[in-house]
């Protein structure tokens, strides 16, 4: 499995640490992805088969969107 990325890897413009924190505790509430507190401080979330279910399905709107040039 490869490694995940942690959050200083991944742009996330406009998006603040606290609410990535609430979305990530809700997706995990709900079964979509699970967490893991690492050494220290630092915690990884990795998506669970419900969430990987989902990947496919969400994909799909998203490319069309770019396809079409919609924003």
């Amino acid at each position: 499995m490869p490694r995940p990325k942690t959050c200083r890897e991944v742009p996330l413009r406009g998006i603040t640490a606290k609410s990535l924190t609430q979305s990530l505790r809700g997706l995990e509430r709900d079964g979509f992805v699970v967490r893991e507190e690492c050494e220290g401080r630092r915690v990884e979330y990795a998506l669970t088969p419900l969430g990987r279910g989902l990947l496919g399905p969400l994909d799909t709107p998203v490319r069309g969107r770019g396809s079409t040039g919609a924003s």
